[in-house]
Protein backbone atom coordinates (compact mmCIF):
# COMPACT_ATOMS: atom_id res chain seq x y z
CA UNK A 1 0.00 0.00 0.00
CA UNK A 2 1.36 3.47 -0.85
CA UNK A 3 2.60 6.24 2.00
CA UNK A 4 -0.10 9.03 2.25
CA UNK A 5 1.39 10.79 5.21
CA UNK A 6 4.71 12.33 3.85
CA UNK A 7 7.87 11.95 7.07
CA UNK A 8 9.00 15.60 6.74
CA UNK A 9 12.74 15.90 7.33
CA UNK A 10 14.55 18.43 9.18
CA UNK A 11 15.95 19.59 6.20
CA UNK A 12 13.18 20.27 4.31
CA UNK A 13 11.83 21.84 7.04
CA UNK A 14 14.80 23.79 6.83
CA UNK A 15 14.01 25.06 3.61
CA UNK A 16 11.18 25.97 4.44
CA UNK A 17 11.34 28.18 7.20
CA UNK A 18 14.17 29.97 5.44
CA UNK A 19 11.90 30.79 2.55
CA UNK A 20 8.74 32.21 4.31
CA UNK A 21 11.24 34.41 6.81
CA UNK A 22 12.99 35.83 3.55
CA UNK A 23 8.85 36.40 2.31
CA UNK A 24 8.03 38.03 5.15
CA UNK A 25 10.96 39.90 5.66
CA UNK A 26 10.23 41.45 1.93
CA UNK A 27 7.67 44.14 2.78
CA UNK A 28 10.11 45.49 4.99
CA UNK A 29 12.87 45.05 2.91
CA UNK A 30 10.89 46.58 0.03
CA UNK A 31 9.46 50.07 2.18
CA UNK A 32 12.44 50.72 3.78
CA UNK A 33 14.51 50.68 -0.05
CA UNK A 34 11.22 52.66 -0.93
CA UNK A 35 12.54 55.15 2.18
CA UNK A 36 15.95 55.32 0.47
CA UNK A 37 14.80 56.81 -2.33
CA UNK A 38 12.11 59.04 -0.70
CA UNK A 39 13.58 60.59 2.87
CA UNK A 40 10.59 62.17 3.22
CA UNK A 41 8.96 59.23 3.13
CA UNK A 42 7.88 57.45 6.49
CA UNK A 43 8.23 53.75 7.77
CA UNK A 44 4.28 53.01 7.85
CA UNK A 45 3.94 49.69 9.96
CA UNK A 46 0.18 49.77 8.61
CA UNK A 47 1.41 48.71 5.39
CA UNK A 48 3.67 46.29 5.89
CA UNK A 49 0.74 44.62 8.75
CA UNK A 50 -1.50 44.45 5.42
CA UNK A 51 1.04 42.80 3.53
CA UNK A 52 1.84 40.30 6.27
CA UNK A 53 -2.00 39.53 6.23
CA UNK A 54 -2.09 38.80 2.58
CA UNK A 55 1.49 36.36 3.36
CA UNK A 56 -0.30 34.66 5.97
CA UNK A 57 -3.36 33.79 4.21
CA UNK A 58 -0.94 31.91 1.11
CA UNK A 59 0.98 30.79 3.77
CA UNK A 60 -2.10 28.91 5.29
CA UNK A 61 -2.93 27.56 1.38
CA UNK A 62 0.76 26.35 1.04
CA UNK A 63 0.56 24.85 4.66
CA UNK A 64 -2.25 22.35 3.06
CA UNK A 65 -0.75 21.79 -0.09
CA UNK A 66 2.13 20.61 1.38
CA UNK A 67 0.92 18.17 4.54
CA UNK A 68 -2.84 17.25 2.57
CA UNK A 69 -2.49 17.43 -1.24
CA UNK A 70 1.25 17.29 -2.49
CA UNK A 71 1.20 13.97 -0.99
CA UNK A 72 -1.76 12.44 -3.11
CA UNK A 73 0.75 13.13 -6.31
CA UNK A 74 3.95 12.19 -4.93
CA UNK A 75 3.11 8.56 -2.50
CA UNK A 76 -0.25 8.00 -4.29
CA UNK A 77 0.18 9.10 -7.45
CA UNK A 78 -2.98 10.14 -7.75
CA UNK A 79 -2.94 12.75 -10.10
CA UNK A 80 -6.49 13.91 -11.49
CA UNK A 81 -7.21 13.93 -7.67
CA UNK A 82 -4.26 15.77 -7.14
CA UNK A 83 -4.75 18.71 -9.49
CA UNK A 84 -8.69 18.77 -8.65
CA UNK A 85 -7.40 19.26 -4.98
CA UNK A 86 -5.07 22.23 -6.18
CA UNK A 87 -7.93 23.89 -8.59
CA UNK A 88 -10.15 23.90 -5.36
CA UNK A 89 -7.11 25.31 -3.23
CA UNK A 90 -6.39 27.84 -5.68
CA UNK A 91 -10.15 29.30 -6.43
CA UNK A 92 -10.88 29.00 -2.39
CA UNK A 93 -8.09 31.41 -1.79
CA UNK A 94 -9.28 33.59 -4.52
CA UNK A 95 -12.40 34.02 -2.54
CA UNK A 96 -10.56 34.33 0.48
CA UNK A 97 -8.87 37.18 -1.13
CA UNK A 98 -11.58 38.74 -2.75
CA UNK A 99 -13.42 38.45 1.13
CA UNK A 100 -10.76 40.44 2.59
CA UNK A 101 -10.39 43.02 -0.06
CA UNK A 102 -11.06 46.32 1.38
CA UNK A 103 -13.83 48.73 0.46
CA UNK A 104 -11.75 51.79 0.53
CA UNK A 105 -7.48 52.04 -0.54
CA UNK A 106 -5.84 54.26 1.67
CA UNK A 107 -3.78 57.09 0.39
CA UNK A 108 -0.86 58.84 1.87
CA UNK A 109 -0.23 62.24 0.62
CA UNK A 110 1.30 65.22 1.04
CA UNK A 111 0.33 69.15 0.39
CA UNK A 112 2.15 69.95 -2.45
CA UNK A 113 2.65 73.48 -0.40
CA UNK A 114 5.09 71.33 1.87
CA UNK A 115 2.18 71.27 4.65
CA UNK A 116 1.32 68.14 7.21
CA UNK A 117 0.91 64.66 5.55
CA UNK A 118 -2.72 63.81 5.33
CA UNK A 119 -4.49 60.81 5.19
CA UNK A 120 -7.93 60.46 3.05
CA UNK A 121 -9.37 57.02 1.46
CA UNK A 122 -10.61 57.39 -2.14
CA UNK A 123 -13.17 55.32 -3.43
CA UNK A 124 -12.31 51.68 -4.85
CA UNK A 125 -14.75 52.40 -7.72
CA UNK A 126 -14.46 56.11 -9.25
CA UNK A 127 -17.49 58.18 -10.58
CA UNK A 128 -17.19 59.19 -14.19
CA UNK A 129 -17.07 62.50 -15.09
CA UNK A 130 -19.81 63.76 -16.43
CA UNK A 131 -17.77 65.38 -19.70
CA UNK A 132 -15.43 62.68 -20.47
CA UNK A 133 -17.93 59.51 -20.55
CA UNK A 134 -15.77 56.37 -20.85
CA UNK A 135 -15.75 53.97 -23.20
CA UNK A 136 -17.98 51.17 -22.12
CA UNK A 137 -16.03 47.41 -22.41
CA UNK A 138 -18.03 44.59 -23.87
CA UNK A 139 -19.72 42.84 -20.86
CA UNK A 140 -17.44 38.96 -21.76
CA UNK A 141 -14.00 41.46 -21.78
CA UNK A 142 -15.10 42.84 -18.04
CA UNK A 143 -12.77 40.99 -14.96
CA UNK A 144 -14.66 38.60 -13.13
CA UNK A 145 -15.85 39.82 -9.47
CA UNK A 146 -13.10 38.00 -7.79
CA UNK A 147 -10.43 38.03 -10.66
CA UNK A 148 -9.10 41.78 -10.12
CA UNK A 149 -5.38 42.47 -11.06
CA UNK A 150 -4.19 41.81 -7.41
CA UNK A 151 -6.02 38.48 -7.01
CA UNK A 152 -4.64 37.36 -10.81
CA UNK A 153 -0.97 38.16 -9.66
CA UNK A 154 -1.78 36.58 -6.30
CA UNK A 155 -3.72 33.50 -7.94
CA UNK A 156 -0.13 33.01 -10.38
CA UNK A 157 2.37 33.33 -7.31
CA UNK A 158 0.27 30.74 -5.70
CA UNK A 159 0.54 28.59 -8.49
CA UNK A 160 4.42 29.49 -8.56
CA UNK A 161 4.50 28.19 -4.53
CA UNK A 162 2.68 25.15 -5.79
CA UNK A 163 5.42 24.37 -7.87
CA UNK A 164 8.09 24.92 -5.47
CA UNK A 165 6.73 22.92 -3.33
CA UNK A 166 6.61 19.81 -5.52
CA UNK A 167 9.82 20.82 -6.22
CA UNK A 168 11.59 20.61 -2.64
CA UNK A 169 9.01 17.72 -1.97
CA UNK A 170 10.05 15.73 -4.96
CA UNK A 171 13.83 16.25 -4.18
CA UNK A 172 13.64 15.21 -0.48
CA UNK A 173 11.43 12.73 -1.45
CA UNK A 174 14.13 10.79 -3.92
CA UNK A 175 16.82 11.81 -1.14
CA UNK A 176 14.68 9.66 0.82
CA UNK A 177 14.38 7.16 -1.05
CA UNK A 178 18.23 6.63 -2.18
CA UNK A 179 18.66 5.83 1.41
CA UNK A 180 15.90 3.57 1.81
CA UNK A 181 17.34 1.57 -1.72
CA UNK A 182 20.83 1.92 0.16
CA UNK A 183 19.39 0.38 3.25
CA UNK A 184 17.90 -2.46 1.29
CA UNK A 185 20.75 -3.18 -0.47
CA UNK A 186 22.70 -3.63 2.46
CA UNK A 187 19.83 -5.87 3.77
CA UNK A 188 20.00 -7.94 0.24
CA UNK A 189 23.93 -8.10 0.85
CA UNK A 190 23.69 -9.47 3.99
CA UNK A 191 21.27 -12.13 3.17
CA UNK A 192 23.13 -13.12 0.26
CA UNK A 193 26.43 -13.42 2.00
CA UNK A 194 24.69 -15.44 4.57
CA UNK A 195 23.32 -17.46 2.19
CA UNK A 196 26.56 -18.12 0.61
CA UNK A 197 28.30 -18.47 3.92
CA UNK A 198 25.96 -21.30 4.34
CA UNK A 199 26.50 -22.86 1.76
CA UNK A 200 30.66 -23.32 2.28
CA UNK A 201 29.62 -25.17 5.64
CA UNK A 202 28.31 -28.34 4.60
CA UNK A 203 30.47 -28.09 1.38
CA UNK A 204 32.94 -28.19 4.30
CA UNK A 205 31.74 -30.87 6.57
CA UNK A 206 31.41 -33.16 4.19
CA UNK A 207 34.80 -33.25 2.73
CA UNK A 208 35.95 -33.85 6.33
CA UNK A 209 33.90 -36.29 7.18
CA UNK A 210 34.84 -38.41 4.10
CA UNK A 211 38.39 -37.59 5.26
CA UNK A 212 37.58 -39.47 8.77
CA UNK A 213 36.08 -42.10 7.71
CA UNK A 214 39.14 -42.50 5.09
CA UNK A 215 41.02 -42.64 8.07
CA UNK A 216 38.77 -45.20 10.60
CA UNK A 217 39.84 -47.50 8.23
CA UNK A 218 43.44 -47.14 7.75
CA UNK A 219 44.40 -45.66 11.46
CA UNK A 220 41.68 -45.68 14.37
CA UNK A 221 43.74 -43.67 16.38
CA UNK A 222 44.40 -41.21 13.98
CA UNK A 223 40.42 -40.78 13.33
CA UNK A 224 40.05 -39.95 16.86
CA UNK A 225 42.65 -36.95 16.96
CA UNK A 226 41.15 -36.15 13.53
CA UNK A 227 37.55 -35.97 15.28
CA UNK A 228 39.78 -33.63 18.25
CA UNK A 229 40.95 -31.39 15.60
CA UNK A 230 37.37 -31.27 13.92
CA UNK A 231 35.71 -30.24 16.91
CA UNK A 232 38.20 -27.19 17.13
CA UNK A 233 37.28 -26.14 13.66
CA UNK A 234 33.63 -26.75 14.12
CA UNK A 235 33.64 -24.17 16.91
CA UNK A 236 35.47 -21.77 14.99
CA UNK A 237 32.37 -22.50 12.14
CA UNK A 238 29.73 -22.28 14.73
CA UNK A 239 30.99 -19.35 16.70
CA UNK A 240 33.16 -17.29 14.72
CA UNK A 241 32.25 -18.02 11.24
CA UNK A 242 28.91 -16.05 11.37
CA UNK A 243 30.61 -12.72 12.79
CA UNK A 244 30.62 -10.20 9.72
CA UNK A 245 34.99 -9.87 10.35
CA UNK A 246 37.34 -11.92 12.33
CA UNK A 247 41.21 -11.23 13.02
CA UNK A 248 43.28 -12.40 10.54
CA UNK A 249 44.97 -14.21 12.95
CA UNK A 250 42.48 -16.68 13.26
CA UNK A 251 42.04 -17.24 9.99
CA UNK A 252 44.84 -18.49 10.03
CA UNK A 253 45.02 -20.84 12.36
CA UNK A 254 41.94 -22.34 11.63
CA UNK A 255 43.66 -23.24 8.07
CA UNK A 256 46.40 -24.51 9.88
CA UNK A 257 44.21 -26.33 11.74
CA UNK A 258 42.26 -28.11 9.13
CA UNK A 259 46.08 -28.56 7.66
CA UNK A 260 47.42 -30.67 10.57
CA UNK A 261 43.84 -32.71 10.21
CA UNK A 262 44.99 -33.66 6.58
CA UNK A 263 48.43 -34.40 7.72
CA UNK A 264 46.97 -37.13 9.76
CA UNK A 265 45.18 -38.74 6.75
CA UNK A 266 47.79 -38.52 3.59
CA UNK A 267 51.49 -40.18 4.11
CA UNK A 268 55.11 -38.98 3.68
CA UNK A 269 54.33 -38.87 -0.06
CA UNK A 270 52.49 -35.42 0.10
CA UNK A 271 54.75 -32.35 1.02
CA UNK A 272 52.84 -29.71 2.77
CA UNK A 273 54.05 -26.59 4.11
CA UNK A 274 52.18 -23.93 5.67
CA UNK A 275 54.05 -20.42 5.96
CA UNK A 276 52.51 -17.70 7.86
CA UNK A 277 54.02 -14.98 9.52
CA UNK A 278 54.29 -15.10 13.25
CA UNK A 279 53.49 -11.92 14.18
CA UNK A 280 50.08 -10.40 12.53
CA UNK A 281 48.79 -6.72 12.78
CA UNK A 282 45.36 -6.23 14.34
CA UNK A 283 43.63 -6.54 10.96
CA UNK A 284 40.36 -8.07 9.87
CA UNK A 285 38.68 -9.81 7.23
CA UNK A 286 35.55 -12.01 6.69
CA UNK A 287 35.74 -15.40 7.64
CA UNK A 288 35.81 -18.77 5.41
CA UNK A 289 37.00 -16.81 2.36
CA UNK A 290 40.31 -19.00 2.00
CA UNK A 291 39.22 -22.65 2.89
CA UNK A 292 37.68 -23.47 -0.19
CA UNK A 293 40.75 -23.11 -2.12
CA UNK A 294 42.78 -25.36 0.45
CA UNK A 295 40.00 -27.56 0.50
CA UNK A 296 40.47 -28.00 -3.77
CA UNK A 297 44.23 -28.30 -3.66
CA UNK A 298 43.91 -31.38 -1.10
CA UNK A 299 41.14 -32.62 -2.82
CA UNK A 300 42.37 -32.70 -6.85
CA UNK A 301 46.30 -31.98 -5.52
CA UNK A 302 47.00 -35.32 -3.85
CA UNK A 303 47.90 -38.61 -5.33
CA UNK A 304 48.46 -42.09 -3.43
CA UNK A 305 50.43 -43.54 -6.51
CA UNK A 306 52.78 -40.27 -7.08
CA UNK A 307 54.70 -37.75 -5.08
CA UNK A 308 52.52 -34.44 -4.42
CA UNK A 309 53.03 -31.42 -3.08
CA UNK A 310 51.11 -28.05 -1.23
CA UNK A 311 52.28 -24.97 -0.55
CA UNK A 312 50.33 -22.50 1.28
CA UNK A 313 51.95 -19.12 2.44
CA UNK A 314 50.41 -15.65 3.59
CA UNK A 315 52.21 -12.40 3.60
CA UNK A 316 50.51 -8.80 4.62
CA UNK A 317 51.67 -6.05 2.61
CA UNK A 318 50.40 -1.95 2.86
CA UNK A 319 46.91 -3.37 4.73
CA UNK A 320 46.49 -5.94 2.15
CA UNK A 321 46.45 -10.33 2.34
CA UNK A 322 48.29 -11.49 -0.08
CA UNK A 323 47.56 -15.54 0.13
CA UNK A 324 49.20 -18.49 -2.30
CA UNK A 325 48.22 -21.78 -2.74
CA UNK A 326 49.94 -23.44 -4.96
CA UNK A 327 49.54 -27.70 -5.44
CA UNK A 328 50.42 -30.39 -7.61
CA UNK A 329 47.94 -32.10 -10.16
CA UNK A 330 46.78 -35.09 -9.88
CA UNK A 331 46.17 -36.43 -13.36
CA UNK A 332 44.13 -39.54 -12.68
CA UNK A 333 41.39 -37.81 -11.58
CA UNK A 334 38.91 -35.60 -13.53
CA UNK A 335 39.29 -32.44 -11.82
CA UNK A 336 35.64 -30.03 -11.94
CA UNK A 337 36.75 -26.99 -13.14
CA UNK A 338 34.32 -24.17 -11.63
CA UNK A 339 32.89 -25.93 -8.49
CA UNK A 340 30.36 -25.05 -6.11
CA UNK A 341 32.91 -23.89 -3.56
CA UNK A 342 34.75 -21.95 -6.14
CA UNK A 343 31.77 -20.27 -7.62
CA UNK A 344 30.64 -19.16 -4.32
CA UNK A 345 33.86 -17.80 -2.85
CA UNK A 346 33.84 -15.51 -5.86
CA UNK A 347 30.64 -14.47 -5.52
CA UNK A 348 31.50 -14.04 -1.91
CA UNK A 349 34.60 -11.36 -2.99
CA UNK A 350 32.40 -9.66 -5.71
CA UNK A 351 29.97 -9.12 -2.97
CA UNK A 352 32.73 -7.93 -0.11
CA UNK A 353 35.12 -5.93 -1.88
CA UNK A 354 33.75 -4.59 -5.39
CA UNK A 355 36.60 -4.15 -7.87
CA UNK A 356 38.75 -3.88 -4.67
CA UNK A 357 40.43 -7.59 -5.10
CA UNK A 358 42.14 -10.02 -7.55
CA UNK A 359 42.12 -13.32 -7.32
CA UNK A 360 44.37 -15.35 -10.34
CA UNK A 361 44.06 -18.91 -11.13
CA UNK A 362 47.00 -20.17 -13.17
CA UNK A 363 45.67 -23.79 -14.30
CA UNK A 364 49.07 -25.47 -15.68
CA UNK A 365 49.98 -28.68 -16.89
CA UNK A 366 51.33 -29.84 -13.07
CA UNK A 367 50.86 -27.35 -11.27
CA UNK A 368 47.77 -25.70 -9.99
CA UNK A 369 48.45 -21.71 -8.39
CA UNK A 370 45.78 -19.67 -6.70
CA UNK A 371 46.92 -16.32 -5.41
CA UNK A 372 44.47 -13.70 -3.97
CA UNK A 373 45.36 -10.05 -2.93
CA UNK A 374 42.48 -8.52 -0.93
CA UNK A 375 42.20 -5.52 1.80
CA UNK A 376 42.00 -5.85 5.32
CA UNK A 377 39.70 -4.20 8.17
CA UNK A 378 41.53 -1.89 10.79
CA UNK A 379 38.32 -1.33 12.52
CA UNK A 380 37.74 -2.72 16.31
CA UNK A 381 36.19 -6.69 16.18
CA UNK A 382 33.23 -5.67 18.67
CA UNK A 383 32.11 -3.00 16.19
CA UNK A 384 32.65 -4.41 13.41
CA UNK A 385 30.42 -7.16 14.56
CA UNK A 386 27.80 -5.46 15.97
CA UNK A 387 27.02 -3.16 12.77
Amino acid sequence: MPKIYYKTTWRETLVYLAFWVIVFLAPIISLHMRMQSNRSMPFDWDEVGHAWEVLAIAMGMYFVHNHFIAPLIIYQRRKVLYFAASTFLLFFYLLVMYLARPAEVPKHFRSPHGGPRKECCVKADYPKHPAYPRHEEPEFMQPLPIMGPGELMAAICVVLLMGMNLGVKYYFKEEQDAEERQELDKKNLEQRLQYLRYQVNPHFFMNTLNNIHALVDIDPEKAKTTIVELSKMMRYILYEGSNRLIPVQREMQFLNNYVLLMRLRYPDKVAITFDAPSAVPDLLLPPLLLIIFVENAFKHGISYCNDSFINISFRIEGGRLVFKCRNSKNMNRNCEKGGLGLVNVRKRLDLLFAQNYRLDITDGADVYEVTLSLPLAKENVEQANTQ
